[in-house]
């Protein structure tokens, strides 16, 4: 798979039309980041960013997912969606409660 296979981040998910999935992490081929996901619009992930960098908002997670990680870890609060294919496998990565429940609103609240 290439870059110009796969639709670079939308910035505009439909959310009208999706439905909420249990959260888990898979990695964003494209940005090589990890990704929380939220939800699904048909061919498409509904998704939230992770980074090690504290930049606009974004919010602290209590515990780094990755196991094999000593650095902080920040969820980006901004949804946005692209096809499955631009996504590994689900990570064998964990959040803890108080992530997963933080999470879990803001997916309640964008995804009805």
């Amino acid at each position: 798979m290439t870059l110009n296979d796969v639709q670079l981040d939308l910035v505009r998910p439909n959310s009208s039309t999706a439905r909420r999935l249990a959260l888990h992490i898979r990695t964003n081929k494209i940005s090589e980041h990890p990704a929380v996901i939220i939800g699904e619009d048909g061919k498409s992930y509904l998704f939230l960013p992770m980074t090690t960098n504290p930049i606009s908002k974004t919010k602290k997670l209590k515990k780094n997912p990755n196991p094999h990680s000593k650095k902080p870890s920040y969820v980006i609060f901004r949804m946005r969606a692209n096809k499955k294919s631009a996504f590994s496998a689900p990570l064998n990565w964990t959040l803890s409660s108080e992530d997963y429940g933080m999470i879990e609103e803001y997916a309640r609240k964008k995804i009805k």
